[in-house]
């Protein structure tokens, strides 16, 4: 383990204005600049930047003619994928909680989920039953205290009422250790899957984009956990599978259950109608894109 200490010390904002200056980035309105450090941070501005710097030179300066307007131009195209991804996995997580519900309670009614049988790792479903009953005590809202009124003797809410409260990570991480059943079976083939361990790993990395998202931090380059390659779809899918970890794959998953989900769903679109809004192309390649990736049927249909 290094010994080594961080040393940089905080900068107010006359400092963190001047830095950017000395780095030779090109300013036309000091005040909007002000502003946006004010109100965003240089840390999280810095997140950007690096894609416009010459990284290996000491000081590292900015790129010839590398305006401040460039980077937000860059910071709002992201800003705007967020939401859109944000709004996409909204739709996904609700078919996701409603699918284990309605298949586990039509087969094992209300309170399944109290039955360890359905789990193969009895660790982890102690720590989720644990998961839920904190929930149960935290939250205020008026489905839990009002089943808890009427029904005051029971373990637990009915799972149509606990699942709606915890989190899409507790969630993925409750369906990674369920035991292989006709329930799980019909799940995976819901979202047009045929292995049940590709949905596993689609849900939980949806929940790693979702927090992303929801923490307002960058996704437009950034590098994600490995996302499973499906050998064989019910419906088209991408034939670009061959960078795991990039966003673009992530956005071949979006679409794709989306398509399972929703059929009039506009999230290509809405996709193709942001790029066009940006000098997007060295954007796409930076998140993984294919040349003429808009030509394939799974993006033209």
């Amino acid at each position: 383990m290094s010994d080594l200490e961080y040393a940089k010390p905080a900068l107010n904002i006359n400092e963190q204005y001047n830095k950017l200056c000395q780095q030779k980035l090109i300013i036309n309105d000091e005040e909007e600049t002000k502003s946006f450090l004010l109100n965003n941070s240089l840390f999280r501005f810095r997140s950007y930047s690096y894609f416009f710097q010459e990284m290996k030179t000491p000081g590292k300066p900015f790129k010839n003619q590398v305006c401040f307007n460039d980077i937000i131009d860059l910071y709002d195209f992201d800003n705007e994928l967020r939401l859109l991804v944000f709004k996409a996995i909204q739709k996904i997580e609700i078919a996701v909680r409603n699918q284990i519900i309605y298949e586990y309670s039509i087969e094992y009614g209300s309170h399944w989920h109290l039955d360890s049988k359905h789990f193969h790792n009895i660790d982890q479903y102690s720590k989720f039953k644990e998961k839920i009953d904190s929930e149960e005590k935290r939250d205020s809202g008026k489905d839990i205290q009002k089943y808890k009124q009427r029904y005051p003797t029971s373990k637990s809410s009915a799972c149509w009422i606990i699942f709606d409260v915890i989190s899409f990570t507790s969630l993925s991480l409750m369906f990674g250790n369920l035991n292989k059943s006709v329930q799980t079976k019909n799940i995976v083939k819901h979202f047009g899957l045929n292995n049940y361990f590709v949905l596993r790993n689609w849900i939980y990395c949806l929940t790693v984009l979702r927090n992303i998202c929801a923490h307002h931090s960058r996704l437009w380059n950034r590098e994600l956990i490995d996302l499973q390659v499906p050998a064989k779809t019910s419906q088209p899918f991408t034939i670009n599978q061959n960078k795991p970890k990039c966003v673009y794959s992530y956005l071949c998953c979006l679409q794709y259950l989306l398509n399972q989900v929703d059929k009039n769903n506009t999230f290509k679109t809405d996709l193709k109608n942001l790029f066009s809004n940006y000098s997007s192309s060295l954007y796409l390649i930076e998140m993984g894109f294919p040349h003429d990736w808009e030509k394939e049927e799974f993006w033209c249909s």
